[in-house]
């Protein structure tokens, strides 16, 4: 669920509504965590098959660098929040401001995917389990 890194940032806290407030926090993790690890798999079957066939590692690298960079963009946030915030406003509500631009973030992922189309090696497999399927149709054999 993408709304998940969103919703993490608008959690009560536990003075707020006591042990409900982790067992949230834990349930919007493990959707946080489902979801990266659905999309990433995703991603990577997307690149692979889209590239030209002496690139193949190549764009499937990218997608693996894509994270260690993502990582690396959200430990630089962490230290600018940390830089001009004080501590006092950082444990208030300034730990939470990476997680509300996780909605900006999920809605550019989801633009961006709006226009893909499907994976050349997909249609072409696809194709040819359709042909295949109605070959051996009761229909036509009949």
């Amino acid at each position: 669920c993408r709304a998940s890194t969103f919703i993490i940032g608008c959690l009560p806290t536990y003075a707020q509504i006591g042990a409900l407030a982790p067992l949230l926090l834990t349930v919007c993790r493990l959707f946080q965590g489902l979801s990266v690890g659905g999309e990433f798999v995703g991603s990577l079957i997307y690149a692979v098959e889209s590239a030209p066939p002496n690139r193949k590692v190549f764009f499937g690298s990218l997608c693996t660098s894509s994270a260690v960079a993502g990582t690396t963009l959200g430990s630089w946030t962490g230290l600018f929040l940390h830089s001009v915030l004080t501590e006092h406003e950082l444990l208030e509500y300034g730990w939470r401001i990476p997680f509300w631009c996780g909605l900006a973030i999920g809605a550019f992922a989801l633009w961006m995917r709006k226009g893909l189309g499907e994976s050349g090696e997909f249609a072409e497999d696809r194709s040819k389990a359709q042909a295949a399927k109605a070959e051996n149709s009761p229909l036509i054999q009949g």
